[in-house]
């Protein structure tokens, strides 16, 4: 079904504000947290291949267990009342909803997860960004609807 362009114009303006207001101040404290665990922030040369996979396994694993215990705990009744009921008033599967959350889900539920396992390994900066990259790639296709080849099926979402 068409989406409301007065409904996608809220989802815009929250998403934007995740984005915006508490990512950006999220990855500034995110950075001086690599910084403490001794990243290296700065170094021109990229890490071996096998570091790279090894520190993806542990980021993957930890995303999964954080967001997944997270998640449950938003289901909890005062807190998806206040603040998870907000995700769940979208109905239809469109990926610009995976980050429509209130701020604070945003936060503790999509970049906690998303940062423990770099901080963990202390990750190079280019382990980091293919890591972003696939975890928000795998989050948009949970939420386009959209089952692609080689890839799990988002139904399980839709049926959440």
């Amino acid at each position: 079904q068409p989406v409301p362009p007065w409904a996608l114009f809220k989802c815009i303006l929250l998403v934007n504000f995740n984005l915006v207001v508490t990512a950006v101040p999220f990855m500034m404290v995110s950075y001086q947290v690599l910084v403490l665990r001794g990243a290296p922030l700065i170094c021109p040369h990229l890490p071996p291949l096998h570091r790279v996979l090894a520190h993806l396994l542990v980021c993957i694993l930890l995303e999964e267990v954080a967001f997944y215990y997270l998640h449950r705990l938003f289901h909890q009744r005062l807190l998806y009342t206040h603040v998870h009921k907000i995700h769940h008033q979208w109905k239809s599967p469109i990926a610009i909803t995976a980050a429509y959350a209130h701020p604070v889900e945003h936060v503790l539920c999509n970049l906690v997860p998303l940062m423990l396992g770099p901080v963990l390994v202390a990750a190079h900066p280019a382990t980091l960004w293919v890591w972003a990259t696939l975890a928000t790639l795998g989050t948009l296709i949970h939420h386009s609807g959209y089952h692609l080849p080689f890839l799990l099926s988002p139904q399980f979402h839709d049926f959440h």
